[in-house]
């Protein structure tokens, strides 16, 4: 979860003019993966590669919902990775979501010194 926060964090702030660094994309993508995460989490599995399969479903759903819904943030997936595999905590959706809100806001007030890196 912290990878994702991280690579989070360089959208955000290395390319702030990008689609993926937008508010809007940011935290509907993580809203998005952690639903879908947790969900995959309640699939009973049995074996390695049924778990495995399981985790590679949660990220290409969460990646197809944000595609469809247009919140595409592409480090959001590794919430729905983390989720699927953990299962649902409130406490850690809710310090996900407020590190992205975080993360959001300070590109908000300081959008105008940012400049675009890529």
């Amino acid at each position: 979860m912290i990878a994702s926060i991280g690579a989070t964090a360089f959208v955000i702030f290395a390319m702030p003019n990008s689609l993926t660094a937008k508010t809007r994309n940011t935290i509907g993508g993580y809203i998005a993966g952690i639903i879908t995460g947790s969900l995959c989490a309640f699939i009973p599995h049995d074996s390695y590669i049924a778990a495995m399969s399981i985790y590679s479903v949660a990220v290409g759903v969460s990646i197809f919902i944000m595609v469809v819904a247009d919140l595409e943030h592409p480090p959001a997936s590794g919430a729905a990775l983390s989720f699927a595999i953990n299962g649902f905590e409130l406490r850690t959706a809710i310090t996900v979501i407020s590190c992205v809100i975080i993360l959001s806001l300070i590109r908000a007030i300081f959008k105008k010194h940012l400049r675009d890196l890529t």
